[in-house]
């Protein structure tokens, strides 16, 4: 059905290794409300982090740090000894940029994350509707980096399109739901799309499938490139809680994503 999901570096197959346990206890508030992403900017935007009990869609081109900001909040939450599932569907997960910016604690931090590949988007459907069977008693994030892709390879024709688009909108409904009653957090990376605005004829670089996304995530934030080598924006859309900086700079390098240095920006 999907490829065999691993502990990284560990090797178990990820059904051995995540038994079925009760939903994270909401009454346990070591983590408080956010999960670090280990990048205080990033930080106020998100208004402290990745909102548990919330859903956060995170969007933006390629190369613009999506990627790079989930490996790190599951680093973060990793040294607390709390776990990540994270979901491939792009199958572009790369130990090697996980080693990069995990550094040397790469193999005692690999420990926390729970790999996770689907073949296709009947695939993904599926694990999103039993996430419950993949859950450790530790895991705090669900992260599915890419969630679109299969998606968007899927939609081909008219027919596809309506069974694909009421596919994913049950996938949002029903990870707005998990995160809501688990208090887990759990954040979702979309690629984009040009769009023509009705109000101004531009176009504008959108997240796939955004009507949908939109309307269920709970804190959407914008990754750009900028003019500057390695330096990002994060752009915030809809916002966790009232008073959250509106945008900051960051800089993505291979060791992961931190503040901008010497900058009023």
């Amino acid at each position: 059905m999907f490829t065999q999901g691993s502990h990284l570096q560990i090797g178990h197959n990820i059904n051995c290794a995540a038994t079925i346990y009760p939903l994270t206890d909401p009454e346990d508030q070591s983590l408080g409300e956010f999960i670090p992403t280990g990048c205080k900017s990033v930080e106020r935007v998100l208004g402290g982090g990745l909102a548990l009990g919330k859903v956060t869609l995170i969007y933006g081109e390629a190369g613009a740090g999506k990627s790079s900001l989930l490996i790190q909040c599951a680093l973060q939450i990793g040294r607390d000894g709390r776990d990540t599932l994270y979901i491939d569907p792009d199958r572009t997960f790369s130990a090697t940029r996980f080693s990069q910016i995990a550094a040397q604690e790469s193999e005692e931090l690999s420990r926390h994350i729970y790999l996770l590949q689907p073949n296709s988007f009947a695939d993904l459907c599926n694990v999103v509707e039993n996430l419950a069977a993949y859950l450790t008693k530790q895991m705090a994030l669900v992260a599915i980096d890419g969630l679109t892709s299969l998606y968007r390879l899927g939609i081909g024709n008219r027919k596809n399109a309506f069974r694909m688009n009421r596919d994913l909108n049950r996938i949002m409904a029903t990870l707005s739901e998990f995160a809501a009653s688990s208090k887990i957090a759990v954040a979702v990376t979309s690629q984009v799309s040009e769009r023509i605005t009705p109000e101004s004829g531009s176009n504008r670089l959108e997240p796939v499938a955004h009507r949908v996304l939109r309307h269920w995530a709970n804190v959407i934030v914008n990754l750009k490139k900028t003019n500057r080598t390695g330096v990002r924006i994060c752009n915030l859309e809809k916002p966790a809680l009232p008073g959250s900086e509106s945008s900051a700079y960051f800089v993505l390098t291979e060791k992961g994503i931190s503040d901008l240095r010497g900058s009023s920006d």
